[in-house]
């Protein structure tokens, strides 16, 4: 519906990957990572120090920047265009195109390649004849909150919490995006997702 919105993670990225695709901007990061504490189901925490090791990001922002960086390089950008189908050459079957809707009016376009970026379990992979469909125990659920006023005693690390109280095979984490603001979330197995009523707002609830 929107570039950037809603943000799917929990935005942080390393510099050296980041650096190698693109020239960094200022106004994309949030709070500079130095390293990361990872806490045992008692509290105590294991450190790794690794300066200049990423940045937790503004994906709002950045995002924006990568489509704008795309439509200067010739790209054609349309939001609120939903893919309805796929097309395939009638020699060798193979993908070469999508339909789509957009304003209210079915279009279709050819294309050398289409990238099935639909998630997890792909529609348009399925339409390709690709068996995109996952068991339980091969996903994770995950939740989220952005939130404010949080006490930071180090900022420029990444904090993970594991134990199957807090997160049942999965981690809580914390990455922070300034001062007192920072992404919250939780993330468990998806085998351990609905046991005895839980699912992971209720994990991460609890853990908030």
């Amino acid at each position: 519906q929107e570039i950037g919105t809603p943000v799917r993670c929990a935005e942080g990225i390393g510099l050296d990957f980041l650096r190698s695709y693109i020239d960094i901007e200022p106004a994309w990061i949030a709070q500079e990572i130095n390293g990361g504490r990872i806490f045992s189901p008692n509290g105590t925490p294991v450190v790794i120090e690794y300066p200049d090791a990423g940045v937790v990001l503004e994906r709002k922002i950045f995002d924006r920047r990568l489509a704008e960086n795309a439509a200067k390089a010739g790209a054609e950008i349309l939001v609120k265009a939903r893919v309805t189908g796929i097309t395939k050459s009638e020699k060798g079957g193979q993908v070469d195109g999508v339909h789509y809707r957009y304003n209210g009016k079915d279009y279709t376009v050819g294309a050398q390649i289409v990238i099935a970026a639909d998630g997890v379990e792909s529609q348009v992979g399925r339409w390709a004849d690709i068996d995109t469909t996952n068991k339980l125990n091969e996903v994770d659920v995950c939740a989220q909150y952005l939130m404010a006023d949080v006490d930071l005693d180090e900022p420029e690390f990444c904090d993970f919490y594991v134990g199957h109280k807090v997160a049942p095979r999965g981690y809580a984490w914390i990455f922070p995006k300034g001062e007192r603001i920072a992404n919250v979330g939780v993330g468990i197995g998806g085998s351990a997702s609905g046991i005895n009523g839980r699912f992971a707002i209720d994990y991460l609830n609890e853990f908030v």
